[in-house]
């Protein structure tokens, strides 16, 4: 099966003690799944559902798939954090997406 892989660098944020990457983040939320996933949908022959996306990240990268995936679970079904971070149990019991596995997710994470 093709796929179709989206690479973004994020690394812009202000970097450091005390500072604040959350509207960085929540820009990054914006601007992939209100713009970037509706242009590739409407622009590349896409599979244009939840069932057919997946989302990861290395390290930022991961921790940003956790947010993001956890914020809108809606629009990705596969998930991989690579070095940043994991779910756990409480992150997942209260979506409705990861209720098939919340009973289980000792032996899925």
């Amino acid at each position: 099966m093709p796929l179709l892989y989206i690479n973004m660098c994020t690394n812009e944020a202000p970097r450091g003690p005390g500072r604040d990457r959350s509207a960085i983040a929540k820009a990054f939320e914006t601007v992939l799944v209100d713009e970037l996933v509706p242009y590739i949908d409407a622009n590349f022959n896409t599979i244009a559902k939840r069932e057919s996306r997946a989302m990861a990240g290395l390290s930022m990268g991961g921790m940003e798939t956790k947010a993001i995936t956890l914020a809108r679970p809606a629009v990705f079904s596969y998930y991989g954090l690579l070095s940043g971070g994991t779910y756990a149990p409480e992150d997942v019991k209260t979506c409705r997406f990861f209720r098939g596995i919340a009973g289980n997710v000792r032996n899925v994470l």
